[in-house]
């Protein structure tokens, strides 16, 4: 009678237009389900209180029934009402369902988990644990602090798990001993109503005995779904609704007539003697399961998610902010307390809404959503309510309410499950895609929750379900791209490391977020769709991916990094010929790129050619450092450097080849303890060093004479290297042992690489005495009119003079320059590019196909 009268009354309000009053009955009818501010009492005594009360159940179904079909009306109270008996609820365990089967709960999402089945149970392992293990706090309610052992604590969860709350208890206040704090001990934050003891969100009972055995089956088997139903003539029907029965409490009370006929009027069955004591769970059921079911049965929670699409926007935007209110003030005096489960379970409903409304989420988006991850992933607060009556928490509150991790977890999964959705609708797509901004450093603080917890795994997936969505990357701007190539460097820096065992290497997991960061960089690079599209800023992961690949013991994944900045390398090519070929670029071009080659140079180019040399000069793994010495030079000597201004060249030269080279070569010749079997790979990257200097040098000379000052200090550095490596310093004297096979030894090596270094010394000589460059003895002082080859010849031949492996070939060079001096008349000093000859060998000078 109560459960009709209350529903006449609120549909006689509502059809008056009277909607203060009927939101006033509304929050009242809510108010007598007892599952609201009522948090001073144990878990065990509020969820007896409800299961034994009939009128309480009563009061909610009217509720969550009004929300679902007058949603429009009940405003932003009354949704703050719903939400906050649903996670009540939650919490005492008394929503079922969170199998897909189950059209009719909550507790499950749309979406598949970011996470592989077998991380999500090491996750929530892990979960549970670091929420076992919360740093002893004061609870305001309270005005208590009750540290305890984390061990004890435990063991006290798993009895509670199994046994409901403890009874020693009895809402008893807790010690106040903080003698575990005081010795370092992790000590848990201890309330009466138990809320922080609920971790996992889609947690259904307190046990495995109360579980819903039928769930696994069809919903219409149970025998609580479906079956006889008496009317008020106690004849059977046999109907999913009950015949005769008009109204809803009419439809309660025969539900309630129909649970206890099968439960206590039900023909006793024979006792056979083979009856076991663990089959009595099987057709009987708790009380709380009992409830559970028949709420199920009779409230259509999932209707209050599915059915928002057929809301206004007032009415959404009121729904939402309900729920973001509750989420963002639960650790305040006096408001909805919310376990960590139920935490999380708000933010699923808070993005399960939104991907229901995509048609609108624009406006939900710029009127709720955005602040809302700001504020809970930044740490900022902002205000997200319009009603002034609903205080909203400040920055330190905020930051201590977001020591729950289950929700922040729930919170970053949300924002990157509404970006991968919205990436295709370029209305919204940016706005959404800049936020993701707020999920990594700087900006993004959860981090720093918990030290033992970490959400890359997560963030990884969601890149890449991001980036697969390739036909919806084309429409993104900077402002887009800014946070996508933000989280694709973060994740590439956060990849498993591989241990290293003798004579084994491991790979690794399909989830490690390196290799998800990787395929998402391929995709996007080789695309034909993107091809335009991607920015050049995508350098900076691909570099962070070549690091992280050395930080996680695993070459194959730098070397990958390597391959893809030549991909960019080979995108350069139209993008600098067509700055170089025009004075003045036009609009568009001014806009995406910058003016003229020089803008290209240092934008593009550069930053490219820096990734090669950084993995060539830091990687631990020769096969790395190996690709990167001969993708650089090649690079280098590649056709862009035709197009890019002489000063830029030499810096190219003077700044990256040259002191990498010089680095390595010193490196390699203080290296003594070399490996039997890594002779190869020495004698690899000592001829890969070598022509890192001189083949660039060589190629580009033309335009490198041009640039008086710059070629004089580049041409004294590469003797430099050159007297370094070819002097004796380098040698250690050791017996040469006879060896019929030849084998290799260190001084064998250093002797090979010693006369490949002269002979590229000599090839170098002989072309800058073939410009003009360089003069004889007898030529020094005559004609120079930049001043460049009398100083420049003078500092050669004492350099090469002093190198005692070179003596003997120091008067056949002079005796050459001084043939070319003669030859020439005496003008050999012009330094002027054309002087070069197109036939003489310039050390494999002609372009090189890229690799």
């Amino acid at each position: 009678l109560g459960m009709d009268i209350a529903v006449e009354m609120l549909t006689g309000a509502r059809n008056l237009g009277r909607l203060d009053i009927f939101q006033q009955m509304f929050v009242s009818v809510c108010s007598y389900s007892g599952l609201l501010g009522d948090y001073n009492r144990p878990t065990a005594e509020r969820t007896n209180s409800f299961v034994h009360s009939v009128e309480r159940q009563s009061a909610v179904i009217v509720a969550v029934n009004t929300a679902k079909d007058s949603g429009e009306a009940i405003g932003f109270k009354g949704w703050k009402c719903v939400w906050g008996m649903i996670f009540e609820l939650r919490d005492l365990k008394l929503i079922g369902g969170g199998r897909e089967n189950k059209r009719r709960s909550l507790m499950i999402e749309s979406d598949g988990d970011l996470l592989t089945a077998e991380y999500r149970r090491e996750w929530t392992m892990r979960l549970i644990k670091e929420g076992l293990g919360w740093s002893s706090v004061t609870d305001d309610r309270l005005g208590k602090t009750a540290p305890k052992k984390a061990m004890n604590f435990v063991f006290g969860a798993m009895g509670r798990a199994l046994f409901g709350s403890d009874a020693a208890t009895n809402g008893q206040p807790l010690s106040s001993d903080n003698s575990d704090v005081a010795n370092g001990q992790y000590a848990a934050l201890r309330t009466i109503h138990g809320k922080e003891e609920l971790i996992l969100w889609d947690d259904l009972a307190p046990s495995d005995d109360e579980d819903d055995t039928a769930a696994e089956g069809d919903e219409d088997d149970d025998m609580f779904s479906s079956g006889m139903f008496f009317d008020d003539e106690d004849r059977y029907r046999t109907s999913g609704t009950p015949m005769g029965s008009s109204s809803a409490g009419a439809a309660f009370e025969s539900q309630l007539i129909h649970e206890d006929h099968l439960i206590y009027h039900y023909p006793e069955t024979p006792i056979t003697g083979l009856e076991r004591l663990d089959d009595t769970p099987a057709y009987q059921l708790s009380s709380r399961a009992r409830v559970r079911k028949r709420l199920a049965r009779v409230c259509d929670f999932a209707g209050l998610v599915s059915e928002s699409r057929f809301l206004s926007m007032e009415a959404i935007q009121s729904l939402l902010e309900a729920l973001v209110h509750i989420n963002c003030t639960a650790h305040l005096e006096g408001a909805i307390a919310l376990s960590p489960a139920s935490e999380a379970l708000s933010e699923i409903l808070i993005c399960e809404i939104a991907l229901k409304n995509r048609d609108r989420i624009g406006l939900l988006w710029d009127n709720v959503l955005s602040q809302h991850y700001h504020l809970r992933l930044k740490g900022k607060s902002a205000p997200l309510c319009r009603y002034n009556n609903a205080p909203m928490p400040n920055e330190t509150e905020q930051q201590t309410a977001a020591i729950m991790t289950p929700g922040i977890e729930k919170c970053v999964t949300g924002l990157l499950r509404t970006c991968y959705w919205t990436v295709h609708r370029e209305e919204i797509a940016n706005k959404v895609l800049a936020t993701l901004t707020v999920l990594y450093p700087p900006e993004g603080q959860f981090r720093w929750v918990s030290g033992n917890l970490d959400l890359d795994r997560h963030m990884a997936e969601g890149l890449w379900r991001i980036c697969r969505n390739v036909d919806g990357l084309r429409n993104v701007d900077l402002e887009g791209w800014e946070g996508i190539l933000g989280l694709v460097e973060w994740c590439a820096m956060r990849g498993g490391t591989i241990p290293t065992r003798q004579g084994t290497r491991g790979g690794l997991s399909e989830d490690d977020p390196a290799l998800q960061a990787f395929r998402s960089l391929h995709l996007m690079l080789h695309a034909a769709e993107l091809k335009d599209v991607v920015p050049f800023k995508v350098v900076g992961g691909v570099r962070a991916l070549i690091a992280g690949g050395e930080r996680g013991n695993c070459p194959k994944l730098s070397i990958a990094g390597l391959d893809l900045l030549l991909v960019l390398h080979t995108r350069l090519e139209p993008l600098i010929a067509h700055a170089a070929a025009e004075e003045k670029t036009n609009a568009e071009t001014e806009n995406a790129y910058g003016k003229g080659s020089t803008e290209v140079f240092v934008n593009c180019w550069l930053p490219v050619l820096k990734g090669m040399a950084t993995a060539a000069e830091l990687s631990r793994y020769a096969s790395v450092r190996q690709h990167a010495l001969s993708m650089l030079t090649d690079a280098i000597i590649d056709r862009h450097g035709r197009s890019i201004p002489d000063g830029q060249l030499c810096k190219i030269i003077n700044d990256i080849c040259v002191p990498l080279a010089g680095k390595r070569i010193a490196e390699l010749l203080r290296s003594e303890n070399y490996v039997e079997g890594d002779w190869e790979e020495v004698m690899i990257e000592f001829e890969l060093s070598i022509s890192l200097i001189f083949k660039p040098f060589l190629h580009h000379l033309k335009n490198l004479i041009t640039v008086e000052n710059s070629f004089k200090v580049m041409w004294v550095s590469m003797l430099g290297i050159m007297s370094h490596l070819l002097s004796d310093e380098g040698v250690v004297e050791e017996e040469q042992s006879e060896d019929p096979d030849g084998a290799m030894t260190r001084d064998k090596l250093l002797q090979t690489t010693k006369f490949l270094g002269c002979e590229h010394l000599r090839n170098a000589v002989m072309v800058l005495i073939a410009c003009g460059v360089l003069k004889g003895d007898n030529m020094v002082g005559s004609g120079d009119e930049n001043g460049i080859s009398e100083d420049l010849s003078h500092a050669t031949w004492n350099t090469i003079g002093n190198i005692d492996f070179c003596k003997t070939y120091v008067g056949e060079w002079k005796q050459a320059a001084n043939d070319s001096g003669r030859f020439d008349g005496g003008n050999s000093a012009q330094t002027d590019a054309k002087s070069l000859p197109d036939d003489v060998d310039a050390g494999d000078s002609q372009d090189a196909p890229l690799r």
